[in-house]
């Protein structure tokens, strides 16, 4: 890792059976001072590959699934300092600068980056962006933090991910459904 700067960076992933994208993951995280991954059980060779590319590898099987668990695992191999976490995917990859951009726009107060993430090019080169935000209701909130997320996207299967104040209230039917009991 190159480590630059001010700050000092940690970018950190879980993976299984990815090791046909770590040559360019580990590439595009060069900048950062740390590289770790948690792998939740490849037969690929993905840790063994991303511990020679550099990164630093533990193994954990996460039984039963939750994503929250295993980020959580992850963030157990970040340096204690580390300054700034990045949480990325290995199928994703950062542009040349990114640190640098990054380190710009962080104050000593910030807890949190935001960044465009871009899902594709197309052949002329301008850039297909992809954002999932789901804005809550309170009570659906309460119930993905007394479930998983899982749970909760089971509970909005059916409605529609594009932005709509007016989209009803996932949790109305558990209500009515926890009302008569």
């Amino acid at each position: 890792m190159i480590g630059l700067g001010k700050y000092k960076v940690c970018v950190y992933a879980i993976c299984k059976n990815e090791a046909k994208f770590a040559r360019r993951w580990m590439e595009s995280m060069r900048e950062a001072d740390w590289v770790c991954a948690l792998d939740t059980g490849s037969t690929d060779g993905t840790p063994e590959l991303l511990e020679r590319l550099g990164a630093i590898v533990a193994e954990k099987t996460i039984d039963p699934w939750r994503f929250d668990v295993a980020r959580n695992e992850a963030m157990k191999l970040i340096p204690p300092q580390a300054d700034i976490c990045v949480s990325t995917d290995l199928d994703e990859a950062f542009t040349p600068g990114w640190r640098e951009a990054l380190e710009a726009a962080w104050t000593d107060d910030a807890t949190q980056a935001r960044y465009r993430y871009t899902w594709n090019f197309l052949p002329d080169g301008s850039e297909v962006n992809f954002y999932q935000v789901i804005p809550l209701y309170r009570e659906e909130l309460r119930y993905k933090v007394a479930h998983e997320a899982e749970d909760l996207l089971e509970q909005l299967e059916g409605l529609s991910f594009v932005v709509d104040p007016d989209r009803p209230n996932a949790m109305e039917a558990e209500d009515a459904d926890l009302e008569e009991a």
